[in-house]
């Protein structure tokens, strides 16, 4: 159970097999995606948690309705929390996955291998 913001990894997302965020010691110190790792929070939608008790006592916090592209993710998380202090669940195992109707994209797949030296989906099951 979420207390306040969970993190998981996302399959068949942002152009690469898998985004995850990178855990030490329990804690999100980075993100391995494929598309935009300079974001704060390198997530997919699909790829975080909010308990809603949590997120009701925040009430400044809104649904950002204009954002940059694909920015969404790190305007609605900066609100509620620092990178740091998100809550690492699923590590090491792929729960959600951004699927579609149709054969997924994966042009970031051989850049990922060329900045990490291993396919994005390493380690997941």
């Amino acid at each position: 159970r979420s207390q306040k913001v969970s993190i998981l990894p996302v399959g068949l997302v942002g152009g690469v097999l898998a985004e995850k965020p990178i855990v030490k010691d329990g804690q999100v110190i980075g993100f391995e995606v494929g598309w935009g790792p300079d974001r704060k929070f390198a997530t997919d939608m699909a790829g975080f948690a909010v308990n809603l008790e949590y997120f009701k006592l925040n009430k400044e916090v809104e649904f950002p309705t204009a954002v940059r592209l694909g920015m969404l993710e790190t305007d609605f998380l900066s609100g509620l929390i620092k990178v740091t202090d998100l809550e690492p669940v699923s590590i090491g195992r792929i729960l959600v996955w951004h699927t579609r109707t149709e054969k997924p994209e994966l042009k970031l797949e051989e850049k990922f291998v060329r900045i990490y030296g291993r396919a994005s989906n390493a380690g997941l099951v």
